[in-house]
């Protein structure tokens, strides 16, 4: 093992001595029974992060439909707001 590795264990292992909930240990009790018989998917887990995205790659990607115009006009008007646009953007 590389002197990397020992500390990075270490550093987990002070991380999980101060777990304070016990629902948080028994997520990770589950999570390493599962890592050790592999039943972890770690593909399905761990996506590298995209360099770059396009705003239609992002649209795309979570089905973002945008708003529908009249259904906001509607929700401005019941509003009814009286004050002036300067005073909510101070």
């Amino acid at each position: 093992m590389t002197l990397n590795l020992d500390s990075r264990k270490q550093q987990l292992i002070q991380r999980i001595v101060q777990i304070k909930e016990e629902k948080h240990l028994l997520i990770l009790e589950q999570y390493m029974t599962d890592i050790e018989q592999e039943n972890i998917d770690f593909e399905a887990i761990f996506k590298p992060a995209k360099k770059t995205i396009t705003v239609e790659e992002l649209i795309e990607e979570q089905s973002y439909t945008g708003i529908d115009k009249a259904k906001m006009d509607r929700l401005i008007d019941e509003m009814d707001v009286q004050e002036p646009l300067e005073d909510f953007l101070n």
